[in-house]
C-alpha cells in the first residue's frame, strides 16, 4: 500500500509486507579439524526455512523513517538440528539529497536480532541464542531502477548463550533491482 497517489498529501506512507523460502543451499558439514564447526558459523543450515517480513515507512519531503522486521521459522536438517526460531528488527532515518535520476541518503537508526535456542532431535540445545543490539549509520544511493546501500552496524548489548559466536561489528551491502520504477 502506498500513498504517493492522492494528490494532496504532506506525508508519503508505504507499507511493505512479504514472505518467501530459505533453500538449503550452504553448506552445514564444515569441520575445525575433526570437530564440526559450530552451527552459526556454518555458511549453511541444511533446512528449509520459512521467511516474513513487514515493513513501514513515513517520507515528508526528503526525510523519511522506518521500521521493519523480518521474522524466520526453521525446520530441522537431515542431522536433526534445528536453528532456534529468529526475529530482525531495523529502525531507521534518513534524508535524500541529490536529483530523480541519482540520489543518496545518509540513514543512522538501530538494528536487533533475537535468535531462539537451537534444538538437536527436539531437544533444546542449552547454550544458544539469544538478543544482540546494534547501532546502525549508513549510506543509500538510487540511480535509475538501481538501489545500493551500505551500512557498518556496532553492537552495543548482546546477551547471547555460552555456545554462540558473538557478533561485535559488521558491514552490510546490499543491491537492489527495481524492474518496474514507474512510481519511484
Amino acid at each position: 500500500a502506498n500513498t504517493r497517489a492522492y494528490q494532496e498529501r504532506t506525508h508519503v506512507h508505504r507499507l511493505l509486507v512479504g514472505g518467501g523460502l530459505k533453500m538449503p543451499v550452504g553448506r552445514d558439514d564444515l569441520r575445525i579439524g575433526e570437530e564440526l564447526a559450530s552451527h552459526d558459523i556454518q555458511l549453511g543450515t541444511g533446512s528449509w526455512d520459512g521467511l516474513f517480513s513487514v515493513e513501514y515507512a513515513v517520507r515528508r519531503g526528503r526525510t523519511a523513517g522506518g521500521v521493519s522486521a523480518l521474522a524466520r521459522f526453521n525446520t530441522a536438517n537431515a542431522a536433526g538440528h534445528r536453528m532456534g526460531h529468529g526475529l530482525s528488527t531495523t529502525a531507521e532515518v534518513f534524508h535524500r539529497f541529490g536529483g530523480d535520476s541519482l540520489s543518496f541518503a545518509p540513514a543512522i537508526g538501530a538494528y536487533m536480532e533475537r535468535m531462539g535456542q537451537d534444538h538437536m532431535h527436539d531437544m533444546v540445545h542449552a547454550g544458544t541464542g539469544g538478543t544482540t543490539l546494534f547501532t546502525h549509520a549508513g549510506l543509500r544511493a538510487w540511480w535509475k531502477g538501481l538501489s545500493f546501500s551500505a551500512y557498518y552496524q556496532h553492537a552495543v548489548m548482546h546477551r547471547v548463550g555460552h555456545m554462540m559466536t558473538p557478533t561485535r561489528h559488521r558491514i552490510v551491502v546490499g543491491l537492489t533491482c527495481n524492474l518496474n520504477n514507474k512510481n519511484t
